[in-house]
């Protein structure tokens, strides 16, 4: 699927949730070969905030801060378009006049409207990616099909359709691997 998706050249957008080893996900596939960007807020503890920028600059994994909006924004539509993953940690709940409601687990949530803007500025696929521990205690990424983008409705109903298939998705990897997820810290 991301070898597919990589053909388009138009980067991919990649959503992932708080589940399993995130750092060992992107160092996995930078080590194959894959220029891995991640999107972050602001961490609330600077002394792990700072060992987890060591950490990615020592194994090139790209983080991109949320803010400055603009250079955000410019980092972010940089890296599709030099063909290159963006990872968006899709389990976080934004402010409702930020976001689109949805249902995750039978309650409302607000999630971010990213993954749709950024495909409808750059065309680029967006694919969910996980990594968790199987049952040998190996990890494993999984790499689903590109989102099939919903484009029927009006602007707002299809970001309410597309965000609530990728939020699903999510919601079908955390039942599946419960222990897992570190989500709820959210």
């Amino acid at each position: 699927n991301l070898k597919d998706a990589l053909q388009k050249d138009r980067g991919i957008i990649a959503v992932t949730a708080h589940l399993g080893n995130l750092p060992l996900m992107f160092i996995s596939l930078v080590q194959k070969g894959y220029k891995v960007n991640v999107i972050i807020r602001p961490m609330r503890d600077n002394n792990f905030s700072a060992f987890m920028y060591q950490l990615c600059a020592l194994r090139k994994v790209n983080m991109i801060q949320l803010s400055p909006k603009k250079k955000f924004i410019k980092e972010s539509l940089t890296a599709l378009r030099k063909n290159e993953l963006l990872f968006i940690l899709f389990d976080e709940v934004v402010p409702k006049e930020e976001g689109v409601v949805v249902e995750f687990f039978n309650r409302k949530v607000t999630r971010a409207a990213g993954p749709i803007l950024f495909h409808q500025r750059t065309g680029s696929p967006i694919l969910p990616i996980f990594i968790v521990k199987d049952e040998r205690n190996n990890f494993e990424i999984y790499i689903e099909q590109a989102l099939m983008i919903e484009k029927g409705f009006s602007d707002q109903k299809n970001k309410e359709i597309n965000i609530a298939k990728l939020t699903n998705s999510i919601e079908q990897f955390v039942k599946e691997y419960p222990m897992q997820w570190g989500g709820w810290f959210n």
